[in-house]
């Protein structure tokens, strides 16, 4: 969508700005949030429905994600309000570790709720957040993570022999990492 014009780009606009205007309308704090974080929005393949890239300060919503009929405008600004709930949190210094990540979301569901209850008529997607935040703990591990962007991966077609290929580069990172925490722990 980034620089381009008109047809489904500008449709995707459209949405996500309703989307703006719900929030604003219904959850003038997570505006707030949204503004003091200098949160821009990208629109993006990015695997996933959307992301709070706190380095770049980007809401990243799958493009995908945003284009589907059953992405409705009401669960744009509840996505939006949850990934600002993100940025609020980490620079309040809850950073996204391994043993917070539940605790986390469920901060971040429940703020998105928040919104969705305010605007009428949307008790089942109220219900859906609701179930979000009960989800179960190993659903956030980083291998849970890795799992869903292979599966991605494979989806969107890349072929099985690079996939294989970043599965061992992974382990062999994950194996890196650890030896030097230990390395480093020896040390204290």
């Amino acid at each position: 969508m980034f620089g381009q014009k008109g047809g489904d780009a500008d449709r995707l606009r459209a949405k996500i700005a309703a989307a703006v205007d719900l929030v604003a309308e219904h959850d003038a704090r997570a505006l707030g949030v949204l503004r003091t974080h200098g949160m821009g929005i990208f629109v993006f393949s990015s695997g996933g429905a959307a992301e709070c890239n706190l380095r770049a300060r980007l809401v990243v919503f799958d493009r995908e994600y945003v284009s589907k009929a059953g992405t409705s405008v009401v669960t744009l600004a509840a996505t939006l309000v949850h990934e600002a709930t993100h940025a609020w949190l980490e620079a309040a210094g809850f950073r996204y570790t391994t043993d917070r990540r539940a605790r986390i979301e469920r901060i971040c569901y429940r703020r998105a709720r928040r919104l969705v209850r305010r605007i009428p008529g949307q008790e089942a997607l109220a219900r859906w957040v609701e179930e979000q935040s009960a989800r179960d703990p190993a659903y956030l591990t980083n291998a849970a993570f890795r799992q869903r962007l292979l599966d991605e991966a494979r989806r969107g077609g890349v072929p099985g022999w690079l996939i294989a290929a970043i599965e061992r580069l992974a382990a062999l990172r994950w194996r890196l990492v650890r030896s030097r925490r230990r390395r480093v722990a020896g040390r204290s």
